[in-house]
């Protein structure tokens, strides 16, 4: 009697190891499902062409400050000539203590 619940318990044991496999089996396709849902709504979210748009104007802001430094040169290029030499100046210095 003894033995066939031994028998039984390694059968049941057997049985329990097959369906711990099946849940480890079932849970990884759901999180993959569900990182695949995650990742789509995340791009959805996005909206690539939003980022493109923020990009080109953040594109003509800057040619906009480039243009208005350039004047700004233009109007007075002693000035800028010599905060050029000063600002030189100072990098060479700091290059020669190092």
């Amino acid at each position: 009697m003894a033995t066939q619940e031994v028998t039984q318990l390694k059968k049941d044991i057997e049985a329990l190891k097959g369906d711990v496999q099946q849940l480890s089996h079932t849970i990884k396709e759901l999180a993959q499902e569900k990182a695949t849902e995650g990742k789509s709504k995340v791009f959805d979210e996005l909206h690539i062409d939003d980022l493109k748009e923020q990009l080109d104007a953040l594109k003509s802001k800057g040619k906009d400050g480039l243009g208005a430094v350039e004047n700004e040169i233009q109007s007075h290029p002693f000035q800028s000539t010599a905060i050029s030499f000063g600002i030189g100046f100072l990098i060479a210095l700091m290059m020669n203590k190092k």
